[in-house]
């Protein structure tokens, strides 16, 4: 899709992969994990804890200790607004997003942490080649411009691009 924030396209790309997280959860044993799959797994549900953390509504008072938020309650007071919790983020629908966003990536590593070695293999081959094509779209785009910083590919920015590059 692009990865454009315009249009919803990330929203649909998380709404697909939603079904995963079920799917991810009848499928995985976490007793057939080695050292290192259980610490990203550990690593992985503190940054959801984390995230889910930051939706939680808190009393003002406490709000208003934590660095830059005497402002927003300042400016909610000015527009008639006395709300007695506020959330510890300041964007709820952006934590949102980032907390499914998180969840997908964390549903797709537990999937491939059910694979075999072999599978694993084949799916990295899988990618590689999917992956092909942006290539060469990213090589003619940098080909017909003049500035060859221009190219993207169909990425949202040159960063992506360079991610995939790299």
């Amino acid at each position: 899709f692009g990865g454009r924030l315009q249009g919803g396209f990330d929203a649909a790309v998380h709404a697909a992969a939603l079904p995963a997280i079920g799917l991810a959860v009848w499928r995985w044993r976490f007793d057939l994990l080695g050292r290192w799959q259980k610490l990203i797994f550990a690593l992985l549900i503190a940054m959801l804890t984390l995230a889910l953390l930051q939706l939680l509504p808190i009393p003002v008072g406490l709000y208003e200790m934590l660095p830059g938020r005497q402002q927003i309650v300042a400016d909610l007071a000015r527009a008639g607004l006395t709300p007695r919790f506020l959330p510890l983020t300041v964007d709820r629908w952006a934590t949102v997003r980032a907390l499914v966003a998180l969840a997908c990536f964390t549903a797709m590593w537990m999937l491939c942490t059910t694979l075999k070695h072999g599978d694993r293999v084949r799916l990295a081959k899988l990618a590689l080649l999917a992956a092909l094509p942006l290539v060469i779209v990213g090589f003619v785009q940098a080909s017909l411009k003049p500035d060859t910083t221009g190219a993207n590919a169909l990425f949202a920015n040159r960063n992506h691009y360079a991610s995939l590059m790299a």
